[in-house]
This record gives structure tokens, sequence and C-alpha cells, in this order.
């Protein structure tokens, strides 16, 4: 039996996203310099338009989370215009057609929500476990939706789906708000 302490040092940190996302950013934060401390303090009123931080430094890490978000909202409103037109309402439509349908819209939704919610993860006390954790939680809920909804929609079977991705994505956006809290 699984722990739950278990579970969200998986979640957060050892499953292969959380690796590859961390390893990523703390690769560039070391390229970047960022790790490093200024070898002096100048004051507020020395620094001039010339000596200004760019916003990504300022950012540190979390400057790749907004990056990030701003990829998953343009996917999310082409996705959003890609469900509108190919699994439109038909006269002759089944009821299993618009089962799917509202999969689909849901998945969107909760897309949506995230990718701005993502933008926050900055101005959270552990950006990088956030941000993990809403990004996870939108791959594996939505992209399970998603995939499910059109493929249905188009007739073929998908029974060799993981059924537990979707319902393991919720808990990670469960998990991301919690740790807003934090």
């Amino acid at each position: 039996m699984v722990s739950f302490t278990d579970a969200l040092n998986y979640v957060a940190y050892k499953n292969p996203v959380s690796q590859f996302t961390i390893a990523g950013v703390t690769q560039l934060a070391k390229v970047s310099g960022l790790h490093t401390k200024p070898s002096h303090a100048r004051s507020v009123a020395t620094k001039s338009v010339s000596d200004a931080v760019p916003i990504s430094r300022q950012l540190g890490s979390s400057y790749y989370l907004i990056r990030v978000a701003a990829l998953s909202g343009a996917t999310a409103v082409c996705l959003a215009a890609y469900g509108r037109h190919s699994l439109k309402e038909r006269s002759s439509e089944r009821a299993e057609t618009k089962e799917y349908r509202h999969i689909y819209e849901s998945a969107n939704h909760m897309h949506f929500i995230h990718s701005v919610v993502l933008l926050a993860t900055p101005l959270t006390k552990r950006p990088l476990i956030t941000g993990t954790l809403f990004i996870s939680g939108m791959l594996l809920f939505s992209g399970t939706c998603y995939y499910k909804a059109i493929k249905k929609a188009k007739g073929e079977n998908v029974e060799y789906i993981p059924a537990h991705l979707a319902p393991c994505g919720g808990l990670c956006l469960i998990l991301g708000w919690l740790s807003m809290l934090f």
C-alpha cells in the first residue's frame, strides 16, 4: 500500500514530467547565471536604464512557467475551435456523440481555467511544484478527455486508454490548488 506522502512525493518530484521540468528549469537557471549572487549591492538611486534587469531574470525559473501558460492557452483556443467545428451537432446525432462532445467541452474548459491559473504560479511560495502539478494535471486530465472524445466521436475504439489517467490528472489539479496554500 502506498502512503499519501509517497504518492504526493511522486506527483510533485519523482514522476517523469516533474523530473524533466525541474531538471530543465534548474539547468536553464545555471546556464543563465541566475543561481549566483551579485558581488556587491548597488543602491537603487545609482541604477540607470541600461542597468534594468529583464523580466526573465527577475522571475528566475518561474519565467518559463509563464511561457508554458501562454503556450497552453494558445493550445486551448486551437482545441476549442477544433472541437467546435469537428464535433458539430447534427440533426440525427446519437446520444453517445453528445456525451463525448460534453466530455470534450469539459476538458477544454478545465484546460482554459488552468492555463490562466498557471500564470499566477510565479507568485506562489513554491512555483515549480505548483506549476508542475498544474501542467501534469492538464496533460493527464484534459489530454485523456480530448483523446477519448475525438476518437469516440469518430467511432473508433478507445478501450485501451488507462481509465485512471483522467482522475490522476484531476488529483494533480487539486494538489496544485492546495500547493498554493503552503
